[in-house]
Formats: C-alpha cells, sequence, structure tokens
C-alpha cells in the first residue's frame, strides 16, 4: 500500500500541496500517512471529496486500490466468525482478535466480555476489571471498554 500512498500524494503536488487541498492547517497528518504506507478509511472519504479527488481521475483509482488493499488487509484479521473479538496488541500496529468462543449474545468470550461491557457506575464490575487486568487478561492502558448505560 505504501506505494499507493506515495503516488496519491504525488497527484496532490506533495505533502503540503495534498494538505493544503483537504484543509489542513499542518502536512503532519499527510506524512504520517506517507510514512506508514496506509491512509485511514475514513479519511479516504475526505479525500474522494476533495477538489482534486472529484476531478482526477488518477486520484480515484488510487483510492480503490487503498480500499481493496485495505479490505484484504481487514480481512486478514478477522477471527472465525464464532470467535471473540476483543483485539490483542496495538490497533494501528500489530493485532490480533482473541478467537476464543464467544459468550452467548456477546461479541467476546466470557473473560473480555467482563471487561468490555459493564456499567460505568458498577463498582463491582469495575473492581473486576482491575482484577482481570492485573490477571493479565487485558493490556492496561490499551483495554478500551464499551460502557452500558
Amino acid at each position: 500500500m505504501r506505494n499507493g500512498v506515495d503516488r496519491l500524494v504525488q497527484c496532490f503536488g506533495g505533502l503540503s500541496g495534498m494538505a493544503r487541498a483537504l484543509g489542513h492547517a499542518h502536512v503532519s497528518t499527510v506524512q504520517g500517512w506517507k510514512s506508514r504506507g496506509s491512509i485511514p478509511r475514513w479519511r479516504i472519504y475526505e479525500i474522494r471529496n476533495s477538489e482534486p479527488g472529484q476531478r482526477n481521475p488518477e486520484i480515484r483509482e488510487i483510492l480503490a486500490e487503498l480500499e481493496k488493499a485495505e479490505r484484504h488487509a481487514r480481512r486478514d484479521h478477522m477471527p472465525a466468525e464464532e470467535g471473540c473479538r476483543f483485539i490483542h496488541g496495538d490497533p494501528k500496529g500489530e493485532w490480533r482478535y482473541c478467537g476464543k468462543p464467544r459468550r452467548a449474545g456477546s461479541p467476546y468470550c466470557a473473560e473480555h466480555h467482563a471487561l468490555c461491557r459493564v456499567p460505568a457506575d458498577h463498582p463491582a464490575a469495575l473492581a473486576e476489571i482491575d482484577a482481570a487486568v492485573s490477571r493479565g487478561i487485558g493490556d492496561g492502558p490499551m483495554l478500551l471498554r464499551e460502557c452500558d448505560r
């Protein structure tokens, strides 16, 4: 994908040209895409709807290639349909799904369901999360919770 991002930046006239066309005050966002060789899915929409993205067929072609490569990469990370969807690792870098059998009615196994689906104002559940993290089930600061309200 890196080559596609490089080609896309060139179509916009470089880092500054692309940042300017997308209304970014600084080139650091575009530089990050170029360094990583990938563009977040939600930014592809922004690029496609920019003035150059609307009029330049090469930009549309490159975006289609990037989206296709991103779909293939995402598919490679997909667990079996019955597997736990909890992410181990850094979602912006190296990661994998847990993959253990799911708890009924949850996208997670029983352990990760306990970590991810708790009422925000439930002290016992929050204590359970702390205990699970100390047992090594979660990743401390990287642990993301979806709070039931």
